[in-house]
C-alpha cells in the first residue's frame, strides 16, 4: 500500500477506552525521545522501511511487529511489492503531523486492513485508532492509476497500520482502541528475549 492523493472512509468496529494507558505512554517516551536523537539503528537504511518495533494493543493483548515508513520514499512504495504478511505483522505508516493521509492498492499482492491512529494527548507513543478500513482488496490487473480507489479516514490520523485483511474484525480493533508503540524485545543468540 501506498499513500495517494484522494480518499473515501470505510469500515467502523468498536470502541475502548484510554484509561490507564497514559502511564504506559510515559513509561516508553524515553524510548522513543531515545530513537529520535540516535536516528535509526546503524544496520538499518532509513529509505527502507525499518524493522524493529511493535505497536501493542494492550486492552485487547495483541501485539504487531511492524516496518517502519517514515520516510516520503518508504511510505510511497509501503507495501507495494512486498512479501506476504504474517499474523501477527504490519507496516507503520508514521507522519510528522496529523492528517487525512489517502492510500490506495498499487503495486499490492494481498488484500489488507488499513488502521489509522492518531497522537494521544500523554505521549507520541500512545495512539488511539480513528478509522479502520477492513478487507481491503487488491486492484484488478492492469487498473490505470487514475481509476484506482483511495482509502482515507474520517478525521485526521499520525499513523497508519496496515495488517492482513480481517486482523481487525477478528481482534476487536476499531475506532477508540489504544495502541502503544515500542521497541520489539530484543533476542540473545538462544532465541529468548533479553531485558
Amino acid at each position: 500500500m501506498a499513500t495517494a492523493s484522494a480518499g473515501r472512509p470505510a469500515g467502523v468496529i468498536r470502541r475502548a477506552s484510554l484509561g490507564s494507558f497514559a502511564v504506559a505512554a510515559v513509561a516508553t517516551g524515553a524510548w522513543v525521545n531515545r530513537a529520535r536523537a540516535e536516528g535509526p539503528p546503524s544496520e538499518c537504511d532509513p529509505e527502507v522501511a525499518c524493522p524493529g518495533t511493535v505497536v501493542a494493543f494492550p486492552d485487547l493483548a495483541i501485539e504487531v511487529a511492524v516496518e517502519v515508513a517514515a520516510t516520503p520514499s518508504t511510505r510511497a512504495r509501503g507495501l507495494g511489492g512486498h512479501a506476504a504478511l504474517g499474523d501477527l505483522e504490519g507496516m507503520l505508516f508514521a507522519f510528522e503531523t496529523p492528517g487525512r493521509y489517502p492510500f490506495w492498492m498499487k503495486g499490492m499482492d494481498f488484500p489488507i486492513d488499513m488502521i489509522w491512529l492518531v497522537a494521544a494527548t500523554g505521549g507520541e507513543e500512545l495512539l488511539v485508532v480513528v478509522h479502520v478500513a477492513p478487507d481491503v482488496q487488491v486492484d484488478p490487473p492492469g487498473t490505470p492509476d487514475a481509476a484506482r480507489p483511495t482509502y482515507s479516514p474520517v478525521s485526521p490520523a499520525t499513523h497508519v497500520l496496515e495488517v492482513n485483511a480481517g486482523f481487525a474484525a477478528m481482534n476487536g480493533i476499531g475506532p477508540g482502541a489504544v495502541a502503544i508503540v515500542r521497541p520489539a524485545p530484543q533476542l540473545d543468540n538462544d532465541g529468548a528475549a533479553s531485558a
